[in-house]
């Protein structure tokens, strides 16, 4: 089989055999089709991508590719009248098949997906994809995987200085500790920004007359990414002025 040309998308790639052409789209289908590569030849259509909300347990049930994919018997679904999908995990990824109308060229079709390269897509630096704590005003944090985080749900009332939030690492030795100070005005302890933490792992910021620091504590055993996620988590903080006494 003469090999015409490489599509690549979202970190995927495949050879396309001679006769076979990249779609820019999907077919238009019932179901919403993986988002990935398409490519076409006649009426064979094979598309494949990967799932971009499954969970690390159903990721986990899933099978691992297999040394070969092979299109199995055709059947008619809800979503389109004669095809076959694959499903299978590669390289953390949760990947899917959909091959419509493919028992006409289905050694075609499966020289296709056989030549599929998939490789890892590292998820975005933190905090992206990190959640977010709230305090009991407009303030925000965001907290890494797996931590720990106490926020103080209600400021009013509540003398300075308070702690705002306080997260800490699965196994405790790890804290970032976020208090609100009586008010004044900037100062070398409590600038205006960005967020600098000296050699005891303390910063300090300014705004509107409110002041707030930040402290990182580590025990022994304390590794060296626990301790730059706590920083990153203290520089992702917001304050608001709203609802502030």
């Amino acid at each position: 089989m003469n090999l015409a040309s490489i599509a690549v998308v979202a970190g995927l790639s495949w050879t396309l055999p001679a006769g076979w052409t990249a779609l820019d789209q999907p077919p238009a289908l019932d179901c919403p089709p993986p988002s990935g590569l398409v490519a076409a030849a006649g009426e064979t259509v094979v598309m494949v991508g990967a799932e971009p909300d499954i969970t690390p347990r159903d990721l986990a049930r899933m099978p691992e590719r297999p040394a070969r994919l092979r299109i199995t018997r055709e059947h008619r679904s809800g979503c389109f009248d004669h095809g076959t999908v694959l499903s299978w995990r590669e390289q953390g990824r949760a990947l899917s098949a959909w091959v419509l109308n493919g028992a006409a060229r289905r050694r075609e079709a499966e020289a296709l997906l056989n030549s599929l390269v998939v490789e890892r897509v590292w998820p975005p630096p933190p905090p992206a994809g990190w959640d977010t704590a709230y305090s009991g005003t407009a303030d925000s944090i965001r907290v890494p995987p797996r931590w720990s985080v106490r926020a103080l749900r209600r400021q009013r009332g509540v003398a300075r200085p308070r702690t705002l939030y306080r997260l800490a690492n699965p196994s405790g030795t790890v804290v970032l500790r976020v208090r609100e100070h009586p008010r004044g005005p900037v100062s070398a302890a409590f600038p205006r920004g960005p967020l600098t933490f000296d050699g005891r792992r303390r910063a300090g910021l300014g705004f509107r007359g409110y002041r707030v620091s930040f402290r990182v504590f580590a025990r022994a055993g304390a590794s060296a990414r626990d301790i730059e996620w706590a920083q990153i988590a203290a520089r992702s903080a917001g304050f608001s002025s709203v609802g502030r006494e």
